[in-house]
C-alpha cells in the first residue's frame, strides 16, 4: 500500500492553471514552453541586458512563452516571432516588450525548480471545440494553431522545415480532428527527426494523469485498506455494546474443580489467590480447588521453594509419599513421581475442600526437579477425569487422586461438570465464577468460556502502563465480537472455564479421548508443532475443542471479572509477547484449516480468523503505513486526510465504550497505548518473527539455582 501507489501513479512535478493562480503572491511562477518556473530565481538569473527589466514582474503567473525563441530548427520561424513581439508596444505602457536570448532559454530550462505545466483531458477537448487545434502524442501537449500560424505565411522556410510540413505522415498527425490522442499517428519512420526539428517547439505542456484510472486507484486502495481495518474496528465496536443492566445470576450448585497451577509465583500471590478462590460466592461444598506445584523450584525473590509455600499456607506439616505417573513436556514422554495432599482450607464459610499436588521428580536423578510444564500440570487432571469416565485402567498418582476424592473430600469425581482454571497471580472478584457457571447453565452448547482480566499491578511502571488499554480492548472488543460467532479463538489460562462433559447426555467434553490424546502429543517433528505445545498451552487448548466439537461454542462475558499480575519490565514483556505473538500464529493457521466454521464468506468465522492472522503477520508493516497516512495527510494528499479522519474518529467511537462502562480512565490509557504503538506493533513482533524457533520461556519466569543465582 505504500509503495503500490507510487507505482500506479508516479509522483512528478505537475501544476494546472488552476492551482498555478492560488500560487501566493510572493512566490510567483512563469509559463515558459509549457514548463513553469519560478519566477524570481529566474529574473535574477536571465542574462539579456544585463539587468531585470522595468514591469517584468507583470508577467508573473502568465504564459510568457511569446517572448523566448522556440527550441526548433526554423531560425525564421523565431526572426518573426521577434518581430511579432516588437510589433506588440503599447502606447499607453513604458514597458517594452523584448525577445529573449537563447541564453536566457537555457537558463531555464536548466533550473531545477519546475513544473510541468498539465491539462486535464476535458480540457484538451474544449479546446477543439473553441477553434484551437491541440493534439496530445505521448502524453504531451502540443498546440498546432499555433504551428499553422508560425508557417502559414512565410514563403522563404528552411527546405528541411517546409519538407516536414508537406509530408503526407506530419499532415495526417496534425491534421483534425483534434482534441484527442494521436499517438497513433506518431507510428512513421522519420517521426523522430520531425519531432526534434519542429514539432517539439509547439509543446504547451502534458496531460494530467492525476486524473486517470491509475492514479484514482491508487488512492481508492488507500482509503479501501483503510476503509476495511475502520469496518473491523467498528464492528468490534458495536459488538462490545452490550446494553443492559448487570444482572445477579442465581446461586447455583454444580460441581466444579478450580485448578491452580504454580510454577515460581511469589508467596503474597499465592495467598490472594488462593484467598480469591476460597472467597467466590459459590458454596464450597460444590467447589474442589486443585493446587499443582510444577516442581520443586524457587522463584525470585522467594526464600522457600514453590511446594514449601504452598505447603505453608495450608497447614500442611507432614511430607507424604510420592507417586508415579507418565509426564508430558515439551522434552517428550517420561516418568515423574508428585506427593498429593488433601484437606480443607479453613474460611467464614464451610471450608474449602482442596488438593495439592506436587511435582519432585524421579529419585534416580537428584537433578530432576519435576518440573514438566503447565500443559503437564493440567493433564494430570484432565487424564483423571477422562480415564475414570471412560472406565480405564489409573497410573498410580490417579489412583491416589481418586481414593482421596472419596475418602478425603466426600465427593464422587463423576459428578464434577465444569473445571475453571486459575493462574498463581490471579484474583478472582467473588461472584466470578458464578456469573460464568450461569452462562453455561444458560447455554447447554458453551464448552469455554472466559471473563474480562483487568490489570492489578498497573501503575507500577511505564511497561505496565502500556498495557492497561491492550487488555481492556482485547477483551471488550476482540473477544466481545469472537464471542458474537460463538467462537472466542483463546480462553486465557489465568481465568477461564471450560465443560469437562455433559451429564445429560453423559458425552465427555474436554475430557474427550481424543481431545485428550491431541494435547498429549509428545512426537514433536516440525517447528509449527513445537509452537503449539511449548509456547502457548492455553491457546492451543481452545483451538482443540473448537476442532474436536464445532458445534459447540466458546464465549465471553464482561460480567466476570478477574486481576492479574502483568511484566513489569521492558524484557519480562518482550520474552511474554515473543511466546504469545509466535503461538498466535501457529493456532490461527491450525483454525483456519477447520472445515466447520460458522458463517459465510466475508460473513463467517473463518474470514475474521484470516485477517487477524494476516494483520498478525503484518504488523510491523501497518505501523510504517500509519506513519506513511501521517505523512501524506501532512502534505495535504486528500485520501491520505481521509483515511487518518476515518482512523481517529474510530478511536474516537472507543470513548463510548468507556462512557457506558464507566471507566473513562481509559481515555489516559488510550492514549499512551497509541503513543506506545510502535512497540507493540513494531519492534515486539519483528523480535518475535525473528525468534521463531526459541521454544524457551525467557526471564518471564526467573529462578533461583542451588546457589541463589537467577536463571531463565
Amino acid at each position: 500500500l505504500i509503495f503500490l501507489p507510487a507505482t500506479l501513479c508516479p509522483a512528478s512535478n505537475l501544476m494546472s492553471l488552476k492551482e498555478l493562480r492560488e500560487f501566493p503572491h510572493y512566490n510567483p511562477q512563469i509559463i515558459i514552453h509549457g514548463k513553469i518556473y519560478n519566477f524570481t530565481d529566474f529574473a535574477q538569473k536571465h542574462s539579456s541586458n544585463g539587468s531585470i527589466p522595468h514591469h517584468i514582474y507583470d508577467y508573473a503567473g502568465k504564459d510568457a512563452s511569446a517572448l523566448f525563441p522556440k527550441p526548433i530548427r526554423s531560425k525564421v520561424i523565431n526572426e518573426q516571432r521577434q518581430r511579432n513581439v516588437f510589433n506588440s508596444i503599447k502606447n499607453n505602457s513604458n514597458f517594452v516588450p523584448f525577445f529573449h536570448s537563447w541564453q536566457d532559454l537555457k537558463v531555464a530550462s536548466n533550473w531545477p525548480i519546475s513544473y510541468d505545466l498539465c491539462y486535464s483531458w476535458d480540457q484538451i477537448s474544449d479546446a477543439a471545440t473553441s477553434d484551437k487545434a491541440w493534439i496530445v502524442i505521448n502524453n504531451d501537449v502540443f498546440d498546432i494553431s499555433e504551428l499553422y500560424r508560425d508557417t502559414k505565411y512565410l514563403d522563404n522556410l528552411e527546405k528541411e522545415i517546409a519538407e516536414i510540413i508537406y509530408d503526407s505522415n506530419f499532415k495526417a498527425l496534425i491534421s483534425a480532428p483534434w482534441g484527442r490522442d494521436k499517438s497513433e499517428f506518431f507510428q512513421y519512420r522519420n517521426a523522430h527527426e520531425h519531432f526534434e526539428a519542429l514539432l517539439k517547439g509547439y509543446k504547451i505542456g502534458v496531460v494530467d494523469y492525476r486524473e486517470s484510472f491509475q492514479c484514482r486507484s491508487s488512492n481508492f486502495l488507500m482509503i479501501l485498506s483503510t476503509g476495511i481495518v475502520v469496518l473491523v474496528i467498528l464492528v468490534k465496536f458495536l459488538s462490545s455494546l452490550q446494553l443492559g443492566i448487570k444482572r445477579e445470576p442465581e446461586k447455583l450448585n454444580r460441581h466444579v474443580v478450580i485448578m491452580v497451577p504454580c510454577y515460581s509465583e511469589d508467596e503474597e500471590s499465592l495467598k490472594r489467590s488462593i484467598n480469591s478462590v476460597a472467597g467466590l460466592e459459590y458454596d464450597n461444598r460444590k467447589k474442589i480447588m486443585v493446587l499443582i506445584a510444577d516442581g520443586i523450584v524457587t522463584g525470585r525473590g522467594n526464600k522457600l521453594s514453590t511446594p514449601e509455600l504452598l505447603k505453608e499456607i495450608l497447614g500442611i506439616k507432614k511430607s507424604a509419599q510420592s507417586h508415579m505417573y507418565q509426564s508430558v513436556s515439551s522434552e517428550g514422554s517420561e516418568l515423574n513421581r508428585a506427593e498429593i495432599y488433601f484437606g480443607h482450607f479453613t474460611t467464614e464459610a464451610f471450608p474449602l475442600p482442596y488438593i495439592l499436588i506436587l511435582k519432585v521428580g524421579c529419585s534416580h536423578d537428584p537433578n530432576d526437579c519435576g518440573n514438566r510444564g503447565k500443559r503437564d500440570s493440567q493433564l494430570i487432571l484432565l487424564k483423571f477425569f477422562s480415564r475414570i469416565n471412560y472406565n480405564f485402567p489409573l497410573n498410580p498418582l490417579e489412583l491416589e487422586i481418586y481414593r482421596g476424592f472419596f475418602e478425603n473430600l466426600e465427593t464422587n469425581p463423576l459428578e464434577i461438570e465444569f473445571i475453571l482454571m486459575v493462574d498463581a497471580d490471579t484474583e478472582l472478584f467473588s461472584d466470578a465464577l458464578n456469573r460464568l457457571l450461569a452462562c453455561c447453565i444458560h447455554d447447554a452448547k458453551i464448552i469455554g468460556i472466559c471473563g474480562e482480566t483487568r490489570i492489578r499491578n498497573e501503575k507500577t511502571s511505564w511497561v505496565t502502563m502500556i498495557q492497561i488499554y491492550e487488555y481492556f480492548i482485547s477483551h471488550h472488543m476482540s473477544k466481545s465480537f469472537e464471542s458474537l460467532f460463538g467462537c472466542v479463538t483463546c480462553l486465557p489460562g489465568c481465568f477461564c472455564m471450560y465443560r469437562l462433559k455433559n451429564l445429560s447426555e453423559n458425552q465427555p467434553l474436554l475430557i474427550q479421548r481424543d481431545l485428550i490424546d491431541d494435547y498429549s502429543q509428545t512426537n514433536v517433528q516440525t517447528l509449527h508443532q513445537k509452537n503449539l505445545l511449548s509456547l502457548g498451552e492455553d491457546r492451543y487448548l481452545t483451538t482443540l475443542v473448537l476442532k474436536h466439537f464445532p458445534k459447540y461454542r466458546t464465549k465471553f462475558t464482561p460480567d466476570a471479572v478477574c486481576r492479574t499480575i502483568v511484566p513489569e519490565s521492558w524484557p519480562v514483556l518482550l520474552s511474554q509477547r515473543r511466546r504469545w505473538i509466535n503461538s498466535t500464529i501457529h493456532n490461527l493457521f491450525e483454525l483456519l484449516l477447520l472445515p466447520n466454521l460458522c458463517g459465510f464468506c466475508i460473513f463467517s468465522m473463518r474470514f475474521v480468523i484470516f485477517m487477524d492472522l494476516f494483520s498478525t503477520l503484518i504488523l510491523p508493516s501497518t505501523v510504517l503505513y500509519m506513519i506513511f497516512l501521517t505523512l501524506k495527510a501532512a502534505q495535504d494528499h486528500i485520501s491520505a486526510k481521509i483515511s487518518v479522519i476515518m482512523i481517529c474518529s474510530v478511536y474516537g467511537l472507543q470513548t463510548i465504550v468507556f462512557l457506558l462502562k464507566k471507566q473513562l480512565q481509559h481515555v489516559v490509557w488510550m492514549l499512551i497505548y497509541i503513543l506506545a504503538m510502535p512497540i507493540f506493533g513494531f519492534f515486539i513482533p519483528i523480535y518475535s518473527f525473528w525468534h521463531f524457533d526459541d521454544f524457551s520461556w525467557g526471564r518471564t519466569r526467573r529462578l533461583k539455582d542451588h546457589a541463589g543465582r537467577l536463571n531463565d
